[in-house]
C-alpha cells in the first residue's frame, strides 16, 4: 500500500490505495502501472504523466489535486482541480516561483488575490479559496465547465445577433461590477467570456490582468509591475491607448474590448484578421472593421461606440452599454431566440 509520501496516497481513496497493494506488482514498469490506473478511472492522464516523469509531488498544491490543464492565465498555468475533502471541483491558477522571484511574484499576485476577492456578481467568475504551499502560490476560482465564446466562434460562423448581443450585454454587466470595484479587467476578449447554466450564463473571466484603479496615476508599486511599451493584453481586442501605455487603460479600454468581441460574435472574425501584432495594434488605432452587412444597422452603431478610437466617444460606463445592448437581446435572454447545442463543445478553463 502506497505510504502517506507516496503522491498517490493523496490522488486515490482508500479504497483504491487498498487495491493498489495488490495491483501494482502485476506490472513490470511504474508507466504501465500508471496506464492501468488511468483505464480504471482513477488517474487522469495528466496525473499519470505527471507520476512517471517524478513530478508527483506537485499534483497537490494546499488542499487541491490537480486533474488537468486547461490553459494559462495572467500568472500563471491554469489546471482542473478537485479539493481533496470536498471533493468540489476549482479552477485552480498556479504560480511557482523560485527564491528570486519569490518576492516580486507574491507581490503581484497577492494583489490579483485581492482584486478577485473582491468580486461579486452572476456574470464574473468568483474566487473561493487562494494560499500559498510547496513553492506555489495558488488561486481556486469557481469552475465553469461550459465553453468560452471563442470556441464557440472557432468554426467561422456568426452567432444569431441576438444571441450575440445579449451574451455581449451579460460581459457588460459583469465588467459594470468590476468597474465598480475599482478594477479595470485589460483583457476583454471572447475566450474570456465562458458560457455557464447550459449556455444561459455568461461569465467574465480571467481578471488576472486587473489592477487597482486608485494605482493608475500614482507613483506606487504598480509602476513596476507594468511598463509602457510593453503590450498587456491580447492584440485582436486591445483599445488603442491601452497598445500605447498600458497604465492609461481605464474603464472604457474594457468597452473597447467588448465591442471587438461582440464584432467577432456577429461576424466570425476578429476586427482586423491578418498581420502582425504590431499590424493590428496600428489597425486599432486608425482603421475601422470591415462592414458587417447582415448585422442590423442600430446593433452595428453599438460595437462602432464601443470600439470607438476615443475613450470619451465610448459609452459612460459599460452599464450604459449593456442597456443599449438590451434592447437587441431580448431582455438579455439570448437562448430564447437561439438555444446553443454545447453538447460537443470542449470544456473551457476557467479561471481568473
Amino acid at each position: 500500500m502506497p505510504t502517506a509520501t507516496d503522491p498517490l496516497h493523496a490522488i486515490l481513496t482508500p479504497d483504491q490505495l487498498r487495491a493498489v497493494a495488490d495491483l501494482r506488482p502485476r506490472f513490470p514498469t511504474a508507466p504501465a502501472f500508471h496506464a492501468e490506473l488511468v483505464r480504471r478511472g482513477w488517474l487522469t492522464p495528466l496525473q499519470a504523466r505527471w507520476l512517471d516523469r517524478g513530478r508527483g509531488d506537485r499534483l497537490v498544491v494546499g488542499p487541491y489535486v490537480l486533474l488537468d490543464r486547461l490553459g494559462k492565465g495572467g500568472m500563471g498555468q491554469v489546471f482542473l482541480a478537485k479539493h481533496r475533502e470536498t471533493g468540489r471541483k476549482v479552477a485552480l491558477k498556479v504560480a511557482r516561483t523560485s527564491r528570486e522571484e519569490a518576492g516580486r511574484l507574491k507581490e503581484r499576485f497577492a494583489r490579483e488575490v485581492r482584486a478577485v476577492a473582491r468580486l461579486d456578481h452572476p456574470n464574473v467568475v468568483r474566487a473561493v479559496g487562494a494560499g500559498a504551499a510547496h513553492g506555489a502560490l495558488y488561486l481556486a476560482m469557481e469552475y465553469i465547465a461550459g465553453p468560452d465564446l471563442g470556441r464557440v466562434v472557432r468554426s467561422g460562423r456568426p452567432l444569431d445577433p441576438a444571441v450575440a448581443a445579449g451574451y455581449a450585454r451579460q460581459a457588460a454587466l459583469g465588467l459594470q461590477h468590476v468597474h465598480d470595484r475599482g478594477l479595470v479587467h485589460r483583457d476583454v476578449k471572447s475566450s474570456n467570456l465562458a458560457l455557464a447554466d447550459g449556455g444561459r450564463v455568461v461569465k467574465v473571466l480571467d481578471v488576472g490582468l486587473a489592477r487597482l484603479n486608485e494605482d493608475r496615476t500614482g507613483s506606487g508599486s504598480d509602476t513596476n509591475l507594468t511598463r509602457a511599451g510593453r503590450l498587456l493584453g491580447s492584440a485582436d481586442y486591445v483599445a488603442p491607448e491601452q497598445a500605447i501605455d498600458p497604465r492609461r487603460a481605464g474603464p472604457a479600454a474594457d468597452q473597447y474590448g467588448l465591442g471587438c468581441t461582440l464584432y467577432h460574435l456577429l461576424t466570425g472574425s476578429v476586427p482586423f484578421p491578418g498581420g502582425s501584432p504590431l499590424d493590428k495594434v496600428l489597425r486599432h488605432r486608425s482603421a475601422d472593421p470591415a462592414p458587417a452587412p447582415r448585422v442590423p444597422e442600430g446593433l452595428m452603431a453599438v460595437v462602432r461606440r464601443l470600439m470607438a478610437k476615443r475613450p470619451r466617444d465610448r459609452f459612460p460606463t459599460a452599464g450604459d452599454a449593456a442597456d443599449a445592448l438590451a434592447r437587441f437581446g431580448s431582455g438579455g435572454c439570448p437562448w430564447e431566440h437561439a438555444p446553443l447545442d454545447l453538447s460537443g463543445s470542449s470544456d473551457s478553463r476557467r479561471a481568473g
